[in-house]
């Protein structure tokens, strides 16, 4: 869950919807990164829905 930890109101369904995203964008496997940078764009303008991503924390793969 999300505290609020600046001064102010924010959105919390963009916060974590931007979260998603940015968790999918920086899985350490390059082949399952997601989204393409069209998508990426769609979904921060709330025209697509943020990337699943596994509530576990994905492996490292070696080299990348």
């Amino acid at each position: 869950m999300l505290a609020a930890v600046t001064v102010g109101e924010f959105d919390q369904e963009e916060a974590v919807r931007l979260l998603q995203l940015g968790m999918a964008c920086s899985n350490p496997n390059p082949g399952e990164r997601q989204p393409s940078m069209v998508d990426t764009v769609k979904i921060i303008g709330k025209s697509l829905p943020p990337p699943d991503v596994t509530p576990s924390k994905p492996p490292m793969v070696w080299p990348p």
